[in-house]
């Protein structure tokens, strides 16, 4: 797999961010300084747009019980595989228990408060740590010792529960770390995890609103920004979308409802597992039931635009061009932060043979993302097509200057000498 960066930006490896936060209606980090201990950009895998870099809970988490999953079709899934449980996500194993155990209670770190002695262990036990697409369960990350950022999240919030740290989770939006590889798109939105000082009492300090933490970020650039906070059930919720999301991908459709269904029982109105259910009922050939999850997931869920473009896709399919043309003209004027989902409209109509449409859309991903050679590459291959070549030529260009790895830059620079006639 290929990582796009944008120039001057150095790739790294794993990232303990340490932070001061506020205690407001929502915690949000005031100020911040930043220890960088080694980091790698991670992100989290989104299959055909998917959203796509969290001791055992002790108690069951509420399902919010989606609307989605009246529309279940249990039996055409049979036999059910087997799904990890909340618990089994968190849990670690009796050796890896006894490891924390003995590291965190010795004598010499008593004095250490526990949500640094936690970050103390994280960073002496992960160093080495291998960035790797898969999302793993807590015990699985601390065998392997790799995993993608939701696998460091989650061993994280294992070993908080542990401990007795309290936990929150905040999901963050990392603009330049983006990655393409044929129908899979990688958005660089991750998980950060709070950790709160344990020792700490509000009541001692009325007039202060800071309250003292921790921020474990793995990707601590400045360029970051907040996406809504994040539940203890929607950070869990993102376990099962990514599993969905890599069965899709192996085209196991039995594994990929089966977690689909259990994101949205934890998190109802999360876009890219009512996307992953409608993907798993379109390929099974149950196009009603995926009209219907598409209808649903629009009318409910923040994130619109790929349930838009997906629907849009079924109805074009069914030959119903009138509706299709209503849902096109409401994508044309949608205002979405995304590269990504702007590339991938792109990518789909220039496949399609619209050349202008696939312009437009590549001109809107190239305004978020400017770094990316790829945009700028298929921006210059539509250019060509609808017969503008000093355009074209103008955009391979760009796409020289902007890429990242010496094969991309050889093959963009080929392309522009055919197009220049050198």
């Amino acid at each position: 797999m290929r990582r796009v960066l944008p120039n001057k930006l150095k790739p790294l490896s794993f990232v303990l961010a340490v932070q001061r936060f506020v205690r407001a209606a929502q915690r949000t980090v005031l100020t911040a300084q930043r220890f960088v201990l080694a980091a790698q950009p991670c992100v989290l895998a989104a299959l055909l747009a998917l959203a796509g870099c969290a001791g055992t809970s002790e108690q069951p988490l509420a399902s919010a019980q989606s609307p989605l999953l009246q529309l279940r079709s249990d039996a055409d899934f049979l036999p059910r595989p087997d799904i990890a449980s909340t618990g089994d996500v968190l849990a670690l194993t009796p050796e890896q228990r006894a490891d924390f155990d003995a590291w965190f209670n010795h004598p010499s770190r008593a004095n250490v408060p526990g949500h640094r002695r936690l970050v103390m262990y994280l960073e002496s036990r992960t160093r080495g740590f291998t960035f790797r697409g898969d999302t793993f369960t807590a015990s699985q990350a601390m065998a392997r010792n790799s995993g993608n950022c939701l696998s460091l999240a989650i061993l994280t919030t294992a070993l908080a529960q542990r401990a007795g740290v309290e936990v929150d989770y905040q999901l963050m939006e990392d603009d330049p770390v983006f990655e393409f590889q044929g129908s899979v798109v990688e958005k660089g939105v991750h998980v950060r995890t709070l950790l709160y000082d344990p020792d700490w009492e509000e009541a001692k300090y009325p007039y202060i609103f800071t309250r003292p933490g921790l921020v474990v970020d793995y990707i601590p650039t400045h360029r970051s920004h907040f996406l809504p906070n994040l539940s203890l059930e929607g950070f869990l919720a993102r376990y099962y979308h990514n599993i969905a999301a890599e069965e899709l991908a192996m085209n196991d459709l039995h594994g990929a409802y089966w977690n689909s269904v259990a994101a949205l029982d934890l998190a109802p109105d999360d876009a890219g597992a009512i996307n992953s259910l409608a993907v798993v009922y379109r390929r099974a050939g149950l196009d009603d039931l995926a009209e219907q999850v598409y209808l649903d997931g629009i009318a409910r869920a923040g994130d619109k635009l790929t349930l838009l473009k997906n629907y849009q896709l079924l109805l074009l399919a069914q030959e119903r061009h009138a509706e299709a043309a209503v849902i096109e003209a409401r994508l044309a004027d949608m205002d979405d932060p995304s590269p990504y989902h702007w590339y991938r409209l792109a990518s789909e109509a220039y496949a399609a043979g619209d050349y202008d449409e696939a312009i437009r859309y590549y001109r809107r991903a190239a305004r978020l993302a400017p770094y990316l050679p790829e945009i700028h590459a298929g921006l210059g291959k539509a250019y060509y097509l609808s017969g503008d070549r000093g355009r074209a030529k103008d955009a391979f260009r760009e796409a020289v200057e902007q890429a990242y790895e010496s094969d991309d830059r050889g093959l963009y620079e080929a392309k522009l000498a055919a197009l220049t006639g050198h």
